[in-house]
């Protein structure tokens, strides 16, 4: 237990500051992600990660072999714990090109039955908003997608 909250506590000091520096690699492999959108009723569910001040969506990196759709269930359980859910469709295929991040990102509409989550220690906050009140801080390609989903587009294939 004390080795798991040092862990946590050098990972919040830490990673602020690394993850920046992962743009200063000249080579980038591609990579593959998936992501969220966790919907219940008329409510999203959106993340901030530890050293973010903007809003996101909850997912990850696709394991070697993984299917995109998998990658984004487990991901649902390991940073939220949220089991009880199913795939409505999916949103789209977007191509990234930043530095430090080319690749696709995968994105599901995913609902559940439940409010309940339970974030884990990666994830500085997590908290449901109204799909009509949604915060100022989101990340661009969250407003992007969450839009995108408001006007009911489907099998998206474009640029992150």
């Amino acid at each position: 237990m004390v080795l798991k909250f040092i862990y946590k506590g050098i990972y919040h000091l830490i990673h602020p500051i690394l993850r920046p520096l992962r743009r200063l690699f000249l080579f980038v492999s591609k990579r593959q992600s998936a992501r969220v959108l966790l919907i219940y009723k008329n409510e999203i569910l959106l993340i901030r990660n530890i050293g973010s001040n903007r809003w996101s969506l909850p997912g990850g990196g696709l394991a070697r072999k993984e299917a995109p759709e998998a990658a984004a269930l487990r991901e649902l359980q390991e940073e939220l714990g949220i089991t009880n859910v199913y795939t409505e469709h999916k949103l789209g295929t977007y191509h990234s090109h930043k530095p430090g991040q080319h690749g696709n990102v995968h994105v599901f509409v995913i609902n559940t039955g439940s409010l309940h989550h339970k974030r884990q220690w990666e994830i500085d906050e997590s908290r449901w908003f109204k799909l009509g009140n949604l915060p100022a801080n989101l990340s661009p390609a969250t407003a992007r997608r969450i839009g995108e989903y408001k006007n009911g587009l489907r099998n998206i294939s474009t640029f992150w």
